[in-house]
């Protein structure tokens, strides 16, 4: 386990481990790495933070809203206004006098808090409405994550699969080698025809591309799985769990009702219907007024045309009532309820589209436990059949054709017999995973 966690590390700061080393992996240190790297499940982690971000700035909106403005203007020149002294004091003559109108410098710092005192409810439902949809993309971030679970625990055991074989095919070839050995042993002894000879060569030969396969298989496999995994393709990488029988045992109504009680998307889709009635709430509160208060504070200079500094401030009390918007607010109401039912007829849809995933899942389950079943009678008669025939051949009973012919059986029953059991073990993640369980 520490060396586990020392490839990990190394994974995590460089990019992938080292390149002499091989990570070896169980199946639950599989997982572990994909919930960490995989950048799929990444970006719907994102899609959490997010919707994290969004509840926080419905938050805000509980608060006074505050600003604060500085203004400097510089004129280009300053306003005059001319007035005839001698006229005004009644003189015999006129005097025109020039005063100026403010100053070629001019400075004004302003503080404004607004604040809503009532919105008709709508500041609270759209908190309500931000908090309902991070809820619902957790539960969709969960899903997403047994999805990768799901898909992991395929890659192993068709890698574990492709591993397994590798070694019946080069067991396979290594027995096809050996007696063409004894074949040509036997031939020289004059024991063996030629015709015998020559299928023994030419079952060789035809058995090399089916190594050639399998090792291709392998490769595959381990691409498939660094892929998943978020690592290099260059990372060398060994499975050390194996293929099992794992006991498991549930009835096809406890699966349905463990699935209806703890699917992320119906958790979900209940969070987005309540969502989708605050929304119709809302709608039918924007026929409601609107109040809030602002207060401004102001500190300038000029100060009602002096050349000093002053400050003034107001209070306003603001209320807002829509009296016609061409009944659009209609429109949104009915546009609510609409969205409302839509949300309604996705959540049936749903259930049923998960009582026959269930279903579907129990029954590929039970076929590939009868199938395991038959499969390991078949394979125990092939090995037997085997021992007899290679018994039989070295004394000369059996010709090498009916030799090649029981070897071939059981290579196939070995074959069978692990696609049986990658088939059963699949079948178990994918009615856990139609149960929402990992």
């Amino acid at each position: 386990m520490k060396r586990f966690l020392f490839l990990l590390l190394l994974s995590l700061f460089f990019g992938e481990p080292c390149a002499q080393d091989t990570l070896q992996l169980t199946l639950d240190e599989a997982k572990s790495i994909a919930r960490s790297r995989n950048p799929g499940l990444l970006a719907s982690r994102e899609a959490i933070e997010q919707a994290r971000a969004k509840l926080e700035k419905s938050r805000a909106a509980f608060f006074p809203q505050a600003s604060f403005t500085a203004v400097y203007t510089r004129l280009g020149k300053v306003p005059k206004m001319k007035m005839d002294v001698g006229e005004m004091m009644g003189l015999p003559y006129s005097e025109i006098v020039e005063i100026e109108m403010g100053e070629q410098n001019n400075y004004n710092y302003s503080i404004a808090v607004n604040q809503p005192l009532f919105a008709g409810g709508n500041i609270i439902n759209s908190y309500r409405l931000s908090r309902l949809n991070l809820q619902a993309t957790k539960y969709e971030n969960k899903k997403a994550e047994l999805e990768l679970i799901l898909q992991v625990e395929e890659t192993y055991y068709n890698l574990l699969w492709a591993y397994d074989m590798l070694k019946v095919t080069e067991d396979g070839y290594a027995q096809l080698l050996m007696h063409l050995e004894q074949a040509e042993s036997l031939y020289a002894a004059g024991m063996l025809s030629h015709f015998d000879l020559l299928r023994a060569r030419v079952a060789k030969s035809n058995f090399q591309p089916n190594l050639i396969r399998a090792r291709n298989g392998v490769r595959l496999a381990e691409d498939a799985m660094k892929l998943l995994l978020g690592l290099s393709l260059d990372t060398p990488i060994a499975l050390t769990d194996s293929l099992s029988k794992p006991d498991f045992h549930i009835t096809l109504e406890e699966a349905t009702d463990s699935a209806l009680s703890k699917r992320d998307e119906l958790l979900s889709l209940e969070k987005r219907r309540e969502m989708a009635h605050l929304g119709l709430v809302m709608s039918k509160r924007a026929f409601l007024p609107m109040l809030a208060t602002q207060f401004s504070y102001t500190y300038q200079k000029p100060y009602q045309q002096q050349s000093k500094w002053g400050e003034d401030w107001n209070i306003s009390l603001i209320l807002n009532f829509d009296i016609f918007n061409g009944l659009s607010r209609f429109a949104d109401v009915k546009n609510a309820r609409s969205q409302l039912e839509q949300i309604d007829y996705a959540m049936e849809q749903a259930r049923q589209g998960i009582k026959l995933e269930v279903r579907q899942a129990y029954l590929s389950f039970q076929e590939a436990q009868e199938l395991l079943k038959s499969q390991e009678a078949n394979l125990s008669q092939a090995q037997e059949a085997l021992q007899i025939a290679e018994e039989q051949y070295k004394n000369g009973f059996i010709s090498q054709t009916e030799y090649s012919d029981t070897q071939m059986a059981n290579n196939q029953a070995k074959t069978n017999y692990l696609q049986a059991l990658v088939q059963y073990n699949t079948a178990i993640a994918k009615l856990k995973r139609a149960m929402n369980e990992e």
